[in-house]
């Protein structure tokens, strides 16, 4: 072999070393970047869900509670623990909130924010602060 064949075979070698670590250096930045979109994604299904939940506790008992004053159906626990219910159940619906407005999108803050005056309403009409039928 010359010196022109050996410099060949060292530019050669060199060449697919180089692309190899390019390559593979893609190919790792690019599972990295779909790990970290896949942990955000649950994450923010993860507050989602929360969110949900405790929107349903909060009207849940509301709604308990308004059937209560109206003498709709009796409850099984007294007015004031229905009150410190809803007011437990309100602090949750608030940190739960609070998770929506850092993880979701602008739309999805939009429509926790209706969501959240709607509740709010019902909140106020179960404790008699505003009038309205159940149906309402």
């Amino acid at each position: 072999m010359d010196a022109g064949e050996q410099w060949a075979t060292i530019a050669a070698v060199l060449l697919g070393s180089i692309s190899t670590h390019l390559t593979t250096y893609a190919m790792e930045r690019q599972r990295k970047k779909h790990e970290l979109v896949t942990r955000w994604d649950s994450k923010k299904l993860d507050a989602y869900e929360g969110y949900v939940d405790s929107m349903r506790s909060c009207i849940f008992l509301a709604v308990q509670l308004y059937e209560h004053r109206n003498g709709i159906r009796a409850g099984e626990t007294s007015e004031q623990d229905m009150l410190a219910e809803m007011s437990a159940a309100g602090r949750l619906r608030g940190r739960a909130f609070e998770r929506i407005m850092l993880l979701g999108g602008d739309d999805v803050v939009e429509a926790a924010h209706e969501l959240n005056a709607l509740a709010l309403k019902v909140d106020w009409q179960a404790n008699g602060k505003i009038d309205g039928t159940l149906a309402d």
